[in-house]
Parts: C-alpha cells; sequence; structure tokens
C-alpha cells in the first residue's frame, strides 16, 4: 500500500508560525540586596567672609561663582584713613628713638662723671630713670605700629581657602564693619561629602548584627540623577 502526503500552501505557513523556544540552563548564585537612598552633596569647608575693619567697600575683585585660590584679594575697605594711621605711628616711633638715644647719651655722660664724684648719685638714678622710660616709650611705639599695621591689612579682605564664591552680601560703595553680615561665603568642594540618611530601623539591625568596620558588608556607589529643565 502507498500512502500520499497532501502538502498544502497553509501547512507550510502554519509550520512557519510556530513560536520559538530559547533554553536557558539555570544555575543558583548569591545575589547581594539593592538598596537605594537619596543624598546630599555638601562642602567640606565653608567660610563666611566677615569685615574686620570699618570703613567704605573700595573693591570687589572677583566675579560671583567662580573658583578662587586662597590668597586672593576679594574685596578692599577704603584703606587711605588706615594708612594716615600707619605714618603717625611710624613718626612717633621715630621720635620715641630719637628720644632712647638722647637718653641712653645723657646716661653714659653721667656715668663717667660719677667715676670722678662730678655728678650726684640722685642725678645719675635720675638719667637712668630716665632712659629705662625712653626704651618703653620705643616698646609702645612699635606695637601701636605693628597694631596699625595690622589694621592696615585688614582692609583687604582675602580667600582663606582654595572654593568656589557665593553672590556678594554688599556692593562697592557700601559702609561695612565688624557687626555687619558676611560679605560672601567660599565653599569647597574637592573633595566633597555625600550625607545620605538611613531609616532608624535598618540602623538598629545593623547594630544588632555586628559592623565589622575593617571590613564593611556593603559596597556603596553614587549616581547622579541628570534634572531636565
Amino acid at each position: 500500500m502507498v500512502a500520499a502526503l497532501l502538502i498544502t500552501n497553509a501547512t507550510v505557513q502554519d509550520a512557519q508560525n510556530l513560536p520559538s523556544i530559547i533554553v536557558i540552563e539555570v544555575s543558583a548564585q548569591e545575589v547581594s540586596p539593592v538598596v537605594k537612598y537619596p543624598g546630599r552633596a555638601e562642602a567640606v569647608e565653608t567660610v563666611e567672609l566677615s569685615a574686620r575693619e570699618e570703613g567704605f567697600l573700595e573693591q570687589r575683585n572677583f566675579r560671583e561663582g567662580a573658583n578662587l585660590t586662597k590668597g586672593d584679594v576679594l574685596f578692599v575697605i577704603k584703606q587711605e584713613p588706615y594708612k594716615i594711621v600707619v605714618e603717625q605711628r611710624l613718626a612717633e616711633l621715630a621720635a620715641a628713638e630719637a628720644k632712647e638715644k638722647n637718653a641712653q647719651a645723657d646716661f653714659k655722660r653721667k656715668k663717667a662723671l660719677a667715676k670722678r664724684n662730678d655728678v650726684s648719685q640722685a642725678s645719675l638714678d635720675m638719667s637712668e630713670a630716665e632712659l629705662a622710660t625712653a626704651k618703653a616709650d620705643v616698646l609702645h611705639a612699635q606695637a601701636a605700629l605693628r597694631s596699625a599695621n595690622l589694621d592696615h591689612n585688614y582692609t583687604e579682605i582675602r580667600s582663606p581657602i582654595n572654593g568656589r564664591i557665593s553672590l556678594a552680601t554688599y556692593s562697592v560703595g557700601n559702609l561695612v564693619n565688624t557687626s555687619s553680615e558676611p560679605l560672601a561665603t567660599i565653599s569647597r568642594f574637592d573633595p566633597i561629602y555625600v550625607t545620605i540618611k538611613v531609616s532608624e530601623e535598618q540602623l538598629i539591625e545593623a547594630r544588632k548584627n555586628g559592623i565589622n568596620l575593617d571590613n564593611l558588608p556593603v559596597a556603596p556607589t553614587l549616581r547622579r540623577d541628570e534634572l531636565s529643565v
């Protein structure tokens, strides 16, 4: 007996439409849980710039939002009044040094005369006291000059750190002093802190299980979300 198989176009099309199956061998492996938390980037250093002397702002030498280098001059308070004080203190020091020189010469002369009994001991003691007073006046004048120079230096407000500066609170022409608000703020973002809030429940659970600080059981990673405007 001979059997005949009738194959039509419909049969072939049905065979072609059969779904394909992909077979994958499944294996068991350990999978670490992944937990996501929102974080906040924070500067490692933040410095508020304040005026240490009183005066009108004469210069503002930066662009707001710019990166700065430690030592950059950012603000300048009007310096002329402080320069005048420095010159006065220099003159006072010169006068004090002249008096000391004269007192030193007078004491030296009377000391030599005292050896020949040409002046009294009281006169010699008076000359020595005047010399000591003159030396003290020189020290006082030197301290006053250092103070005046320090005040003059404070008219230049410099960046104490590397970082990025904020908006300025005051513009040129404003009067500022030690009680004024901060002139601006500088923040250093290299390196940077990222603070992440973890639930109290997870912290308690981690403490119960024990945390090995030398070999932490976590592998933290950071992802920055790109915000479109």
